[in-house]
């Protein structure tokens, strides 16, 4: 018997769909690699090619590839979040979502921002995973909408490197650098990547630096993984043109009735995830953390235009015991098949140490 080729070409991306499933792994859910079709979420995940094939430049751009998701773009680098949620603003907005890097919050809780996403070089991620809608435990209060986290690229097993060039209008101008490679038990992963925009309206643009450096060591029995992220903000701040239907005005639309509003931050996140082998069916994981950021700008969305001045640094300890086994004998005794199962412990304080 033979299928129309419609009928065949529906069954044949039915089978790569449910191929491209079973494949897929999620970290975020529960910190180690996890079936993702087993999940009881709303997940999606941005993978490397993706992310290389939209190069974008705002978050917005990648988060269109995510279904439930929607993050509002702002002038520059500014943000707003939704995730199954209404866009939030202000305390709201960042205090709903939880945004990391490698699962470590990008700010300590009561120090968020609305616009944290830009710290994340997320323009050379390895991928992005997001939870849609009340997360895990394991994040506590902040993952209320959901939770973004944006993952680093791991080293490759051979040497790869690549310098990249991009122009475009308004004076746009990104360099991007990559390199990895493994020799031995030690492997290293550097992304750097650095942006300058004239902006689209009078007296606006940006420009940004970020850099993600990692270093693997990998024995038999230990494990460590240590990332490095920087990232610095110049921007000059567009505000909002009020003026009805000042679209149609060619001479109005791209005036900026803020010229002396900016944005200037810069953030640093480090921290080292150690595993150790207990044995066959104990993992224990110990990850230390800091981070640092400050952040200026002017207000000029309020009536009277202040300076707001925010930052904190703090430290930080995530601690995990996995411990994995079968049911075995009492299985094999009653005939049927073995019970897996899986447990983990750990401690993870809410709040960050501010030193």
């Amino acid at each position: 018997m033979l299928l129309p080729p419609l009928a065949l070409a529906i069954f044949s991306s039915h089978l790569s769909a449910q191929e491209s499933l079973t494949e897929q792994v999620l970290v975020t859910a529960t910190r180690v690699e996890t079936n993702a079709g087993s999940m009881p979420l709303a997940w999606s995940v941005v993978d490397e090619e993706a992310l290389n094939l939209v190069g974008h430049v705002h978050i917005n751009e990648i988060m269109q590839q995510v279904p439930g998701a929607w993050i509002t773009r702002g002038n520059g680098q500014e943000s707003l979040t939704s995730l199954r949620s209404p866009t939030l603003t202000g305390a709201g907005s960042c205090g709903a979502f939880f945004v990391a890097s490698d699962g470590i919050s990008l700010r300590a809780p009561g120090f968020c921002n609305v616009n944290q996403l830009f710290e994340a070089n997320a323009e050379q991620a390895g991928r992005i995973e997001v939870i849609k809608g009340p997360a895990t435990a394991l994040y506590g209060s902040n993952a209320m909408h959901g939770v973004i986290n944006i993952l680093s690229v791991p080293a490759t097993d051979e040497v790869d490197h690549n310098i990249a060039v991009e122009g475009g209008p308004y004076d746009f101008y990104r360099a991007k650098y990559r390199y990895s490679n493994t020799v031995g038990a030690h492997g290293i992963s550097l992304r750097a990547n650095g942006t300058s925009d004239d902006g689209y309206k009078d007296d606006s643009g940006y420009d940004q630096q970020k850099m993600t450096l990692r270093h693997e060591y990998n024995a038999d029995d230990l494990k460590v993984r240590s990332v490095l992220n920087l990232s610095n903000l110049n921007q000059e701040t567009a505000g909002f043109i009020k003026d009805y239907q000042a679209y149609k005005d060619e001479d109005v639309k791209d005036s900026n009735p803020n010229p002396e509003a900016y944005r200037d931050a810069k953030s640093l996140m480090l921290y080292s995830r150690i595993d150790f082998t207990l044995n066959d069916s104990n993992e224990l994981s110990i990850t230390p953390y800091l981070r640092d950021n400050e952040m200026e700008f002017l207000q000029h969305f309020l009536p009277w235009k202040s300076v707001e001045e925010n930052g904190h640094t703090s430290l930080g300890l995530r601690t995990t015991l996995y411990t994995t086994g079968e049911s075995v004998q009492w299985a094999e005794e009653k005939g049927i098949p073995v019970v897996h199962y899986s447990i983990r412990v750990g401690i993870n304080p809410p709040a960050a140490t501010d030193i």
